[in-house]
């Protein structure tokens, strides 16, 4: 019953990631790009955010931004590939909550998603 807004443009991570929430009873909707991310989510409501960082058209920084603009309470959790330091703190300080890295191990995004579960 979780709702799940996944904001991801790679086309491999997106089937990945529906796969696997589709087999937990997970609701998916998806956004090619930051963009898309802002605009549905303005539009629908969400238990949570999954938000890739790099993508074209309007990233994860911006996307981020802008959704924390009217809600500072919807659970945020990037996903990226980069793991420097300055890559996420830069994340955590724009309003994720937390991060996964890819590619993405099936326990840790269940752990990370059952935290924001409320049936």
């Amino acid at each position: 019953g979780l709702r799940v807004l996944l904001v991801e443009d790679n086309l491999i991570n997106i089937k990945i990631a529906q796969k696997i929430m589709g087999q937990w009873g997970v609701d998916v909707d998806l956004a090619e790009n930051g963009l898309i991310g802002v605009e549905k989510f303005n539009n629908h409501t969400y238990d949570v955010i999954l938000m890739d960082l790099s993508m074209p058209v309007m990233d994860g920084y911006d996307a981020t931004t802008t959704i924390r603009k009217t809600d500072k309470m919807i659970p945020i959790i990037a996903l990226t590939a980069s793991a420097s330091f300055g890559y996420l703190d830069r994340a955590l300080q724009i309003g994720i909550n937390e991060y996964i890295i890819k590619p993405f191990n099936p326990k840790e995004l269940n752990m990370k998603l059952r935290k924001y579960y409320n049936p």
